[in-house]
């Protein structure tokens, strides 16, 4: 771990090996390898201190994220509101909000937190759209958007993992849940005729009408591929049917792609945008749905 790395540099009285350490541990901000610092004893240290200096300074990093969480729900972000607007909402500021609900759940988890996390999850579903999962016994509409899959086919699923466990009911509602959006997933990334998205029945990848080799549609697939790789080998793997549609788009633009990037001819309003395209956002697509799981893992 951090503290053993780098605990010969912390004791090496050499500044710049001192420096790198602290870099390493608290990040390229002043202030924080300052607070660091003052968090250990003076040298030589052990193992333990530096562990307990590491373990503090997490504690004050937790705090400024509940901080922030607390501030953006003050300004608007929260169940209910719109902020002016739900237009692009999850594709503008999702991630970031999203992945921090996913990265802090542990800490969530507490009971004394808990209704901090059933807020926080009460907002990350009004912001993704959960409802649209409850969709029963058919979708609407076929498939889904490149958007859609690029951000709510993880976000939601995300939202599903760190929901409550304690009780039978909250079991019984992340199941509930996990069984809607198996549905759901299994619709996005079925084939859709027509101008829609996303999968065609040529197995190329649609956006804004038309098809997109560039932009969009290979983000989607790795999203998708992602996915499906997170979810091999559990009780809820994606179907056969859909693990095939997702090879078989990426294949395509293996086909179309001029060795490393797409022509300009199918990049839509990204003509210029071809350059290692499929290597900057597409390649680990491949690798995820390269991988075979048992057809249950232990």
């Amino acid at each position: 771990d951090a503290a053993t790395t780098h605990l010969p540099a912390l004791n090496s009285g050499d500044s710049d090996r001192i420096r790198e350490a602290q870099i390493a541990i608290a990040g390229q901000h002043r202030n924080m390898r300052d607070l660091f610092a003052s968090y250990l004893p003076s040298p030589p240290l052990t193992e333990d201190q530096v562990k307990s200096a590491i373990n503090t300074l997490n504690l004050v990093r937790l705090s400024k994220i509940n901080n922030l969480l607390d501030f953006v729900k003050q300004q608007g972000f929260a169940d209910g509101s719109g902020v002016g607007s739900l237009d692009h909402e999850m594709n503008l500021d999702g991630a970031g909000f999203m992945h921090t609900l996913f990265l802090i759940s542990d800490s969530l988890s507490l009971p004394s937190n808990k209704s901090r996390l059933l807020d926080l999850i009460s907002t990350a579903k009004w912001y993704n759209d959960f409802g649209e999962i409850y969709q029963s016994p058919t979708f609407e509409f076929k498939g889904t958007t490149a958007d859609r899959m690029i951000t709510l086919l993880l976000f939601r699923l995300m939202i599903v993992l760190v929901m409550p466990s304690d009780t039978d009911d909250e079991k019984k509602d992340k199941l509930r849940d996990m069984e809607a959006l198996s549905r759901w997933m299994t619709n996005a990334l079925s084939v859709n005729e027509g101008l829609a998205g996303v999968i065609k029945p040529d197995f190329t990848g649609f956006h804004h009408k038309g098809f997109y080799a560039s932009a969009y549609v290979p983000q989607a697939l790795h999203n998708a591929a992602l996915v499906q790789y997170l979810l091999g080998g559990t009780e809820f793997p994606l179907p056969s049917s859909s693990s095939k549609n997702i090879r078989q788009v990426l294949e395509t633009i293996r086909l179309i792609a001029v060795k490393l990037s797409t022509p300009a001819s199918v990049n839509g309003r990204y003509p210029d945008y071809f350059n290692k395209a499929l290597i900057k956002t597409l390649l680990p697509g491949y690798a995820y749905i390269s991988v075979s799981h048992p057809s249950t893992l232990p």
